[in-house]
């Protein structure tokens, strides 16, 4: 039970680290704590499951077939792995709202 808490939580703790910059914000469990409790954070990490679960099985089978099998897997789990981690990264996004851009009205810049 404890590792799948770590499974859920670690995204999270790692796309807080990259965009704070620095190892401790990844264990600031408060600001943490308001991530992988929202809705958005959850669905996005079931997606993430689903397509490892689904993407491994299919990993599975190609490694079964010999030599062009084998030579892809490493380029597929690679490619699977950045689908999976951008999809936590999109959740993680999602959940804190800190890919939003708002726009001030008014503000325009003129040339000088």
């Amino acid at each position: 039970m404890t590792a799948l808490a770590a499974w859920y939580a670690l995204p999270a703790a790692l796309a807080r680290l990259a965009v704070e910059g620095r190892l401790g914000a990844a264990f600031e469990f408060r600001k943490l704590g308001s991530v992988v409790t929202s809705e958005s954070y959850l669905t996005g990490w079931l997606v993430a499951l689903v397509v490892l679960v689904v993407g491994g099985a299919l990993v599975g089978g190609l490694a079964s077939i010999p030599f062009v099998g084998w030579a892809a897997v490493p380029f597929a789990a690679f490619y699977l792995n950045v689908v999976a981690f951008a999809l936590y990264g999109r959740a993680y996004r999602e959940a804190t709202r800190a890919g939003r851009r708002e726009s001030v009205e008014g503000e325009r810049q003129t040339p000088a």
